[in-house]
């Protein structure tokens, strides 16, 4: 395992030191520990520092150029802080939000609604926010400067939920993540997407970080602040595909029917013109969906969908310049021999049965609709992807508000044609092509 779960900053978090205090940075832990020694917890080795030298708020927040970003990403600290003053006080709510978190339909909990049905909580948020937002006492209470506030691209609501959702065990202690890259390239060069993770240890709590590698090696289940909508907790329909750094394996099909045209998709490059990333990489995603078996001789679909995803780092360096990136895309080998991909005889009304979407992955936010794609009626009606993403607005093609399909022989009239999407975020080439 990469020492990245590692970098735990000194932080026993007391809940004094937590919510007292001056409205500037937190101040330095009293306690501070030996960065040279490696402690284990649970199987796991973690490094220390501390809170406020080594690691400051600024390497979490700073948004050079973006105050409404820095402004947001402070209010998800100050959220965080409040889950971490729970956490050392009163540890059976955060194991009752775990609970809460699980029995839903999709991992999260309404931290407001949460809130209303605990409201021993409020005093706690409130400290913290009263220490943390010189404008506090206008809005008399933490929930009221949430929904006041909670707003960048759009308007959002806070959620609890689990950054780790695939390797859980549910009897193991909690951990806390906060939703803030550690950016500071000079002093942090090898971290890489790494974020806050606080744990209880037999000394207090203390603080590390994580990365999307690394998380995987921690069974704890693990609550971070996610943004999002109201009613993202029960949402049916959704499906999400965590991308990849390694594309799809195509190989040749063997097809009995002489007449089937065996296309597909290739995306070749891109450029990226925006940055959302505060740190050096930008990681751009490619997502896509298709039904899984289409039959030309009477248009019908059979059983549900099929796709995949796929990123790329791409440097801030690189910003504007064309990337090389062949991925293919709606591609024979999704569709069962024979009722394999034939672009030839697909009527234009079943369109709707493919799209595709490129956006900003981050591992650690919570989901965000890319596109809606149409299954059929017996398999549900519809589906929506959805990314990981920390705003809505960060996508490069297509517009998730309007982004219901890919109508292939208007964008690809004839086999090889390219496909060149160009807006003010970025450039992609999809070529048609045979397979």
């Amino acid at each position: 395992m990469k020492l990245q779960l590692q970098s735990v900053f000194a932080a026993t978090l007391l809940g004094a030191t937590l919510i007292a205090g001056c409205k500037k940075e937190m101040k330095t832990p009293d306690e501070k520990l030996d960065t040279s020694k490696l402690t284990a917890i649970n199987g796991n080795q973690f490094i220390y520092y501390t809170l406020g030298t080594d690691i400051t708020e600024a390497d979490l927040i700073a948004t050079p150029g973006d105050q409404a970003q820095e402004r947001f990403n402070k209010i998800d600290l100050a959220l965080t802080y409040g889950l971490l003053a729970l956490y050392k006080d009163r540890p059976a709510i955060i194991q009752n939000m775990v609970t809460k978190a699980n029995n839903t339909t999709n991992k999260l909990y309404n931290l407001l609604t949460y809130s209303n049905e605990n409201p021993q909580i409020n005093p706690v948020f409130d400290s913290v926010f009263s220490s943390k937002f010189q404008d506090f006492a206008t809005y008399g209470s933490w929930k009221n400067y949430v929904q006041a506030n909670y707003h960048y691209d759009t308007t959002y609501v806070p959620f609890v939920r689990f950054a780790n959702i695939d390797t859980i065990s549910f009897n193991a202690e909690p951990y806390i993540a906060a939703p803030l890259e550690i950016v500071n390239e000079q002093n942090f060069p090898s971290f890489e997407n790494e974020i806050p993770l606080w744990v209880k240890t037999t000394s207090g709590i203390k603080l590390t970080t994580v990365n999307e590698v690394s998380v995987n090696n921690l069974g704890n289940p693990i609550l971070i602040v996610a943004n999002g909508f109201n009613g993202d907790e029960m949402q049916v329909n959704v499906r999400s595909i965590k991308p990849s750094m390694l594309p799809p394996a195509v190989q040749p099909i063997t097809c009995f029917i002489l007449s089937h045209v065996h296309e597909g998709i290739q995306h070749q490059n891109f450029s990226i013109n925006h940055r959302y990333d505060r740190s050096a990489n930008s990681e751009y995603a490619v997502v896509w969906d298709a039904c899984s078996q289409y039959d030309p001789s009477d248009g019908t679909w059979w059983e549900a969908l099929e796709g995949g995803a796929f990123k790329k780092d791409v440097h801030k360096s690189n910003m504007g310049q064309w990337i090389s990136m062949d991925v293919p895309i709606f591609y024979p080998e999704l569709f069962d021999n024979p009722l394999c991909f034939d672009i030839v005889v697909m009527p234009t009304a079943l369109y709707d049965r493919f799209a595709i979407g490129m956006y900003e992955y981050d591992w650690y936010a919570g989901l965000k609709k890319i596109y809606t794609v149409v299954k059929p009626a017996a398999a549900g009606g519809f589906m929506e992807e959805k990314g990981w993403r920390k705003f809505y607005n960060e996508w490069y093609y297509f517009d998730p508000n309007t982004n219901n399909s890919y109508p292939f022989v208007p964008r690809h009239p004839s086999p090889n044609t390219l496909y060149p999407n160009y807006s003010s975020k970025g450039n992609i080439h999809l070529n048609r092509q045979y397979f």
